[in-house]
């Protein structure tokens, strides 16, 4: 059972992400997601008794069988919070120390530095081999061609996906990657920010 107190805190904090941040609705999103599990974490005890909850927050989401990424960007996102709670409601949070928030970290089997991450990137004569295959339909060619154009551009592949047509100039062999024409670059696109009765439950 989740505590009122800390929904209404929670959704005060991310409209102040909203509407002070000026963070993109897809950032704040991502931010929900993760204080959903410090929600169900501390479940019926108020968030600024959250020192006392056994197990720790990274604890919690340890267990949870999270990813290391999902884990370390959780804390990270709770950190934040419990950082604005202590500047916004002092008087509420004031045993939520500085030092008790810098702890909220990956368990050490967990973080990054404890697994060699080894990256695979496709080579030029691998890219010149996939433009030299042949295609039977037009699904096949499109996938031929933006795996040539991801190659060549460096673009994220929800920027290619959700590129308009009108953003490629083949004349001037120009592409505008722009959030304001639709591209989902990874800043995101500021929209219109919702009122009370249209911002989404936690």
């Amino acid at each position: 059972m989740i505590f009122r107190q800390n929904w209404l805190d929670v959704r005060f904090y991310l409209r102040y992400r909203m509407e002070v941040q000026q963070d993109s609705p897809e950032t704040v999103d991502r931010i929900r997601a993760h204080l959903r599990h410090l929600l169900e974490w501390a479940n019926g005890t108020v968030l600024p008794a959250s020192t006392v909850i056994t197990p720790t927050l990274p604890g919690y989401l340890a267990e949870k069988h999270l990813s290391p990424s999902s884990i370390k960007k959780g804390l990270e996102a709770c950190r934040q919070f419990f950082t604005f709670a202590r500047d916004h409601w002092p008087k509420r949070y004031h045993r939520i120390h500085l030092s008790w928030i810098a702890m909220l970290q990956p368990p050490r089997g967990l973080r990054p530095e404890s697994h060699l991450q080894v990256h695979q990137f496709y080579a030029l004569a691998d890219m010149m081999k996939i433009a030299g295959v042949s295609t039977e339909t037009l699904r096949q060619e499109r996938a031929k061609v933006a795996a040539c154009m991801l190659f060549l551009s460096g673009m994220r592949a929800d920027a290619f996906a959700s590129l308009p047509a009108y953003c490629v100039e083949l004349k001037d062999r120009q592409i505008l990657q722009l959030p304001e024409l639709g591209a989902h670059t990874q800043l995101g696109q500021l929209g219109a920010l919702p009122s009370d009765e249209k911002l989404p439950g936690i």
